[in-house]
């Protein structure tokens, strides 16, 4: 019974560890990029981003932000 319990654990175990792998995403799904710039006047530099999507639309980015 010991073997049985054993056999059918071990089993059961390997299955759960091998599920639902076949959906992984591809290469830079799911990723982000830091862009590090400097800038002598950040607020300027800002604006100018807002306004121009350009860059941010060739790296493919969905969201941009400033910190």
């Amino acid at each position: 019974m010991r073997l049985l319990i054993l056999l059918l654990a071990t089993m059961l175990a390997t299955y759960a560890a091998a599920d639902n792998h076949g959906g992984q995403p591809a290469v830079g799904e799911g990723a982000f990029v830091t862009l590090m710039v400097q800038a002598k006047d950040p607020d300027a530099y800002i604006e100018v981003m807002k306004q121009n999507t350009a860059p941010f639309e060739a790296l493919g980015s969905s969201v941009a932000g400033s910190a």
